[in-house]
């Protein structure tokens, strides 16, 4: 066996994490892709191009099974933001923060793929309304709490979620300002 078949072997393994449907559908032609790359590039290349191919595409995929047809790029963002703050809610200390930090990058790099070339970025638009509803939210989180003193069980859990979203919305809605003003920029220096 030689070193492309061998990559090969483990990339059709790897396939296997892919939705059923999505396998029958690409596999075939994913395995003749990642060959013809093999053939025209350097095998390390081709190699951590497929693993952030599969590290991306195999969540989005499996998203899709469960989302309705008209599912968008921006759902696909808040979806995994959310996830993001939710482990950094329940890990603690800097393993927690950094793990949300990868999962915050990879969300915006699922979005940023998955996302339609001409599309008119509407949610990037509003990234102040999200930022504003974030802020507000984490006010209102942090007068109850300092006003009342001490929580009961279950309104610390209340408390708990709300600041949750509090940190979603404010996080989402500074990304997608970066995105806004990346795209500006963008578009200022190809206009000039």
């Amino acid at each position: 066996m030689t070193g492309t078949d061998s990559i090969v072997a483990v990339h059709r393994v790897l396939q296997r994490l892919y939705p059923r449907r999505f396998r029958d559908d690409y596999g075939d032609d994913m395995v003749s892709l990642l060959r013809d790359q093999l053939r025209d590039e350097p095998a390390w290349r081709v190699c951590a191009g497929a693993l952030l191919d599969l590290a991306v595409t195999i969540p989005v995929r499996h998203l899709e099974v469960h989302m309705p047809a008209t599912r968008t790029p921006a759902m696909v963002l808040v979806a995994s933001f959310v996830a993001a703050s939710a482990v950094f809610a329940f890990v603690e200390g800097l393993l927690g923060v950094t793990v949300a930090a990868l999962g915050a990058a990879l969300a915006m790099l699922i979005w940023r793929r998955e996302r339609p070339a001409r599309a008119q970025r509407a949610l990037a638009g509003r990234w102040w309304k999200l930022l504003a509803c974030g802020a507000v939210l984490l006010a209102i989180v942090i007068g109850a709490t300092t006003a009342t003193g001490e929580l009961s069980e279950p309104a610390w859990a209340a408390a708990a979620l709300a600041l949750l979203a509090a940190v979603t919305l404010l996080g989402t809605g500074v990304v997608l300002g970066l995105v806004r003003l990346a795209d500006r920029r963008r578009a200022t220096s190809v206009a000039t």
